[in-house]
């Protein structure tokens, strides 16, 4: 590796990259023909809990465009929430679970977590899902 001249071995190298995709060039009959990402909500409130009780939830996806939607990608905010499609691949008309299990452990105060879910709708690529709420410390800690 060359940098300003100077050449550097044995050093770490790191690369960031956001990659998204192109869709600026899609004619008004591919856009119809589109897939389209449906939630049935896009925010879950779990209340007040205690810092020793996950909560799960399921975010309902529903393709109602007229061709495949596909899952790109799905990421939490922090490793408190954990997230999993029940699968990738949508066919027009098909539905999907995506399962969110919050972690509240070490968690205090009002709570606001985010999931991003990046798919092939070209209309919205990316949909931010959100879980909130507010954790208590538990009994054993007061």
């Amino acid at each position: 590796l060359l940098i300003n001249g100077k050449v550097l071995k044995n050093e770490p190298l790191t690369i960031t990259a956001s990659i998204r995709e192109d869709f600026s060039k899609l004619t008004s009959g591919q856009l119809a023909a589109a897939p389209v990402a449906s939630f049935d909500t896009t925010t879950y409130n779990f209340g007040t809990i205690g810092q020793d009780k996950p909560v799960e939830h399921s975010f309902l996806l529903t393709n109602t465009g007229k061709s495949v939607l596909l899952i790109r990608k799905i990421t939490a905010s922090c490793g408190c929430t954990a997230v999993q499609p029940e699968v990738s691949h949508l066919n027009p008309g098909s539905s999907t679970r995506i399962k969110t299990v919050f972690n509240p452990r070490g968690q205090e105060g009002d709570q606001k977590k985010a999931i991003t879910v990046i798919t092939n709708d070209p209309r919205h690529p990316r949909i931010y899902l959100w879980i909130e709420g507010r954790v208590e410390k538990s009994v054993a800690e007061k």
